[in-house]
């Protein structure tokens, strides 16, 4: 598996990653929002398009805020024919290590919906905000902390 540095050429495998998600894991009102962020770049962000066998098959970032200490988890999305084969926990495991490598004593933020809670939580990630319909309708904020 590879973590690729995105640039934007990746534009279209982070398309697909993203529609194969509608609308169980993402509302389709938030493409536009992931155009815009991908488009930005700032000495904050490390994102990446994951890679397994020449394949897009994910993508995954984190914002690190230095003044802060804190990492803020953003738009881990994993291709919807990948899910269930432990890439999602490839993908978290990497970010987790790569902002360690930053600061071992940084916050860990990740803002996700009810719908992943439950993967984050195994992880030890704990809910400390929650709000419905925040996402489109039916999927609802869950902002979570890394507690370790």
């Amino acid at each position: 598996m590879e973590f690729i540095p995105y640039k934007s050429e990746f534009l279209q495998y982070a398309e697909e990653i993203f529609d194969s998600n509608v609308p169980d894991f993402v509302g389709a009102e938030e493409k536009e929002n992931l155009q815009f962020f991908l488009e930005k770049e700032t000495s904050e962000l490390s994102y990446f398009i994951v890679f397994n066998e020449n394949e897009a098959v994910g993508m995954c970032g984190y914002c690190f805020e230095k003044e802060k200490d804190e990492a803020v988890l953003c738009w881990g999305l994993l291709h919807r024919k990948h899910h269930l084969k432990k890439i999602g926990t490839k993908m978290l495991q990497f970010r987790i290590a790569e902002i360690k490598k930053i600061s071992a004593t940084a916050k860990i933020i990740c803002r996700t919906s009810q719908v992943t809670e439950g993967f984050f939580a195994k992880f030890g990630f704990k809910t400390f905000e929650a709000k419905e319909n925040y996402w489109g309708e039916g999927l609802h904020l869950r902002s979570m902390i890394l507690e370790e």
